[in-house]
């Protein structure tokens, strides 16, 4: 699933990728023969073992970055820089704020056209964030697998718009002032 779509859009591999959260996902992106997979996880001993099933399954793990400890803390410092990714990956922690801080980086990473794939979408807070990308111009929602959606980034600003540009946040803005005001009456 999340394969073919990488492969379409790389069918020659050389994708660059960044996630949160690692272990069979990564395992999928070194299959893809990307140019570089950077995955934060926090899990010193998962390194370990991606790149012996990588090894052990003929994968390129020497092209692995792998980074332990909390995204929060992580990617302030692997994003920081001109490196642009083709795809990434939100599947660390899964509360507030956290899958909205892993976006914030993410995001701000990400090339124009590039794929966002965000797993467990049942979940409340990685719900609220995929409500926030339905109601924004820069992100089109191209695939969804029950519990992962996959997202196609369709400009190259790397951050979202200030609130009052964000279709989401003045709609509910909205919203809940008139729900203020209902319950002044």
């Amino acid at each position: 699933m999340i394969a073919e779509h990488i492969r379409r859009d790389h069918p020659d591999g050389g994708a660059r990728i960044i996630e949160t959260g690692a272990g069979n996902s990564t395992l999928t992106f070194l299959h893809l023969d990307p140019a570089r997979v950077v995955s934060v996880a926090y899990d010193d001993e998962l390194e370990r073992r991606i790149r012996d099933a990588g090894s052990d399954l003929g994968a390129p793990v020497d092209r692995l970055e792998y980074h332990s400890g909390r995204s929060e803390l992580v990617l302030p410092t692997v994003t920081d820089g001109d490196a642009r990714y083709d795809v990434a990956l939100i599947d660390g922690g899964h509360g507030w704020p956290t899958v909205f801080v892993d976006f914030c980086y993410l995001n701000s990473v990400l090339a124009k056209g590039a794929l966002l794939l965000i797993d467990d979408v049942s979940i409340y807070a990685i719900a609220e964030l995929t409500r926030l990308l339905d109601a924004e111009p820069d992100f089109e929602r191209i695939d969804s697998f029950g519990k992962l959606e996959v997202w196609r980034k369709t400009s190259g600003r790397r951050f979202l718009p200030g609130h009052s540009e964000q279709p989401y946040v003045m709609e509910r803005t909205r919203r809940d002032r008139w729900r203020r005001r209902l319950r002044l009456r």
